[in-house]
């Protein structure tokens, strides 16, 4: 069974969610570069691909010494809320600010896209 990081615990992906990610795709379409060319677009793939940090919990315990054992690691996490696109496009400077109505507007048109 995967780690699932904390921070997407309980969240249940959709259709689009599950599928592999792909780690280099190629543009060969104009209709693909057209949906890619806006700079709202771009940020949201460059938010995405660059991840926040989150953490794995795994508890275990163990019965010989009847001690419970608690391990976190911290791992980088791609899958991005709309909330949380929200803060790290305010809280990094390398990033513009977006509004919620951007990133509802533009998030189905990357999904559409591929």
């Amino acid at each position: 069974m995967v780690a699932v990081p904390d921070g997407i615990k309980g969240i249940e992906l959709t259709e689009e969610g599950e599928k592999k990610i792909r780690r280099i795709d190629f543009v060969s379409d104009s209709e693909r570069a057209a949906i890619l060319h806006d700079p709202v677009r771009l940020q949201i793939l460059q938010m995405l691909r660059d991840g926040i940090e989150d953490k794995v919990i795994h508890e275990s315990f163990d019965e010989t010494t009847g001690e419970r054992i608690i391990r976190e690691r911290i791992v980088e996490r791609n899958e991005l809320s709309v909330y949380e696109l929200l803060r790290l496009s305010k809280e990094k400077n390398e990033y513009a600010p977006l509004t919620k109505n951007q990133v509802y507007h533009h998030l189905p048109k990357l999904v559409e896209g591929g």
